[in-house]
This record gives structure tokens, sequence and C-alpha cells, in this order.
């Protein structure tokens, strides 16, 4: 029970907001706006995450380089869609992450630490580029934003948790000179993963002399987030809505930021929620705010079902030492 008690709970909270939510919103006229929405719009926010699924790809082909691994853009794709093919299915934002770890370290057996760290570095990018947009919205629409009780606390556990990422990334830099502190004491040299923690730390330390592969990085997750703002945008389109485009994109970072957080079932009841708070700041009907809600997740999860058709059709290649990490898509048998 107190193993799968952290489960019960966040499914317990899903339910509970779904359940209030179901309450409130008025059904037959959700249905309406439903059915009235532009599929010209809802097809250029398909694309937009299409186009995110490549900047992910070409952002970990980078930091893959930087390892001396070398994988076509392809594979890389294939892989990306793989993983957010778990991430949906496994409900969270990790369990894709971990599959792309497992086929990474595959596809590249001679530098299973450093192939397996790429992915977590590719993950931190984003992270972080989006906290940092987070923050400077939330500064330069802070009196909109703030504007409620409820989303105050939003706004401030977003600043906080900006500030604190932006912190541990700065010391992370560090690593190199705490490894040589520790190799100092016989207790690290006994560990049992005393190797693995070495390699991964000496595999950090590459990232962060790379400068001109950390800022193209940068830029990358700058436009990955851009086109995630306009995938949203797309969707406001699509239900005739005209909303003014800073405000409405300063609130996307904080929604996708509470989604995240482990408080519920993947997200499930959260982000509506979230949307409801967030987006009635606007004038926007719950309806709509519902809406938009569902519409945004819609269009991940086909894409996650595009995932699934690539998953079904990889293959990685077992490599010979001293060969790049390469392989195609073949049928299963």
């Amino acid at each position: 029970m107190r193993r799968h008690l952290s489960l019960i709970v966040r499914i317990v909270v899903s339910v509970a907001i779904l359940s209030y939510l179901a309450a409130k919103v008025n059904w037959p006229q959700l249905r309406e706006i439903a059915l009235t929405m532009d599929p010209r719009w809802l097809l250029a926010a398909f694309a937009c995450f299409g186009v995110m699924l490549g900047l992910c790809a070409w952002r970990w082909k980078i930091l893959l380089e930087v390892q001396d691994i070398s994988i076509p853009f392809s594979q890389a794709y294939q892989l990306g869609l793989v993983g957010h093919f778990f991430n949906a299915f496994l409900l969270g934002v990790t369990g894709g992450d971990v599959v792309k770890i497992y086929y990474a370290t595959l596809a590249a057996p001679e530098k299973k630490a450093a192939a397996g760290l790429s992915v977590i570095v590719d993950r931190i990018f984003g992270l972080v580029v989006l906290l940092i947009i987070a923050g400077f919205l939330c500064v330069a629409q802070f009196k909109f934003l703030t504007a409620r009780a409820d989303t105050t606390a939003a706004v401030y556990l977003t600043i906080a948790i900006a500030t604190g990422t932006l912190v541990f990334c700065l010391l992370s830099f560090r690593f190199t000179a705490i490894r040589t502190l520790l190799n100092r004491y016989p207790w690290w040299q006994r560990l049992p993963i005393h190797n693995v923690l070495d390699n991964l730390i000496a595999a950090y330390d590459r990232y962060s002399r790379a400068w001109g592969a950390d800022t193209a990085c940068f830029l990358i997750s700058v436009c990955n987030h851009t086109f995630g703002f306009l995938l949203a945008y797309c969707i406001t389109l699509a239900l005739h809505l005209d909303v003014p485009f800073w405000p409405f994109v300063s609130i996307l970072p904080i929604w996708n930021l509470m989604v995240a957080l482990p408080f519920s079932f993947g997200g499930i009841g959260v982000r509506e929620g979230v949307a409801v708070i967030f987006f009635g700041m606007m004038g926007l009907a719950q309806e709509y705010a519902v809406t938009i809600s569902v519409t945004f997740y819609g269009v991940t999860l086909l894409w996650s079902l595009i995932g699934s058709l690539f998953y079904l059709r990889y293959h990685t290649p077992q490599l010979e030492p001293g060969q790049t990490a390469h392989a195609a898509p073949v049928e299963r048998t």
C-alpha cells in the first residue's frame, strides 16, 4: 500500500478535479463549441507539434555529437516519436526518456553513460529554457497574472522553481571539481557505481565546455517552445476566439509547469483545472477553457499514436566497436 500510495493520491486528485469540472461545465454547449472548430487551424496546430518534435530531435543530435556519437537526423526523429509515445502511455514526462536512454545505449554500446546522459541533458535544456521564458513572462505580465489570489500562488511557485533550477544548473558546472575532491576519499572509490558516476561526470563536463553546442541547443529550445505557444494559439483561432496574444502566451509556461508537477495522474484533471482558472482571467468561459485544454492534449495524443507506429517498426542493430550509431526502421519479426 505504501508503495502505491503516491499513485493512489494522484488518481484521487485527477478524479476529484474532473468530477468538479463535470458538474460545472455545460456539456451541450461544449459539444457545440467543438463542432464549430475550424479544421484548418487544427491542422496548423497539428503541424506545429511535428515541428516541435523535429527541433527536439535536432537538439538531441547536437548533444550526442558533443559526446562523439553520431546518428542520422531521421533516427533521432524516430526515437523522439517513440519516446513521445511512451510519455503518453506511461503517463509521465519521463517514461519516454527512459525508453530513449535504452535505445541510445544500444546504439552506442561503447559510450553508454554518455548516450544516456545526452537524453537527460536534452530534457534539462527544454525545462531550463521553459523556466527562463516563464520567469521573463511572469515579470512582464506580473500585474495581469497576479490579479487573483489563486493565480498569484502559481506565479510565485513558477518563479521559485525557475530560480532554483538556474542555481542548480550553475552549480552543476562544478561537478568535475566535486569529483576531484571526492576521489581523495577511499569510500568514494569503493562505491559499487563509482565508475558509472565518474563516466557521467566526465560526460557532463563536456557539455559545460561546449559553448557553441550549448548556445545552439538554447536557441533551438526557444524555437521549440515558441512553436508550442503557436500550437495553443492556433487552437484559439480554431475556436474563433479573439484573445490578446501576450497575456495568453504568458499563461502557457505556467500551465505546462503545473501539469508537469506530480500532483495528478499524468496531468489529467490538473490540465483542465488550471486552464479554467487562468483562461478565465481573460474572460473565457469554462467550456472554451476545457476545449482548449482537451484539444491541446488531443494533438499531442495523435502524435503519440504516430510514435507507436514507429515503435513497432524500429530496430537498433548491434554495432561493432568504433562504429557510429545508425538505425533504420525495419519490420519487426
